[in-house]
């Protein structure tokens, strides 16, 4: 079968990736710790994701909205609706 395709990420602004990324993980409820144990990466290189500073390939992406629980739309289409995954967010640091 091989290796995932890759998709070109080049349309989403690196600020944009990363603002997903750290809602994905509140979304779903896992400290930077807990989600760099899952993809297997260092919690500097995940943070480094989540500030904009580098931009993880699109399996990586992949994986993490696996983790999540999230669509893989969510990461390569700008225009994807983010909104019940903000309000999941907003309940989960309300409580």
């Amino acid at each position: 079968m091989g290796p995932p395709k890759r998709v070109r990420l080049a349309f989403m602004d690196p600020k944009q990736v990363a603002q997903r990324i750290r809602t994905a993980r509140a979304w779903a409820d896992l400290s930077q710790d807990e989600l760099a144990e899952a993809l297997e990466v260092s919690k500097a290189t995940l943070g480094r994701w989540e500030r904009g500073e580098k931009v993880p390939r699109s399996p990586e992406l992949f994986y993490i909205a696996e983790i999540c629980g999230g669509p893989r739309d969510f990461f390569t289409n700008p225009d994807a609706d983010i909104t019940a995954l903000d309000a999941a967010v907003d309940e989960l640091e309300q409580t």
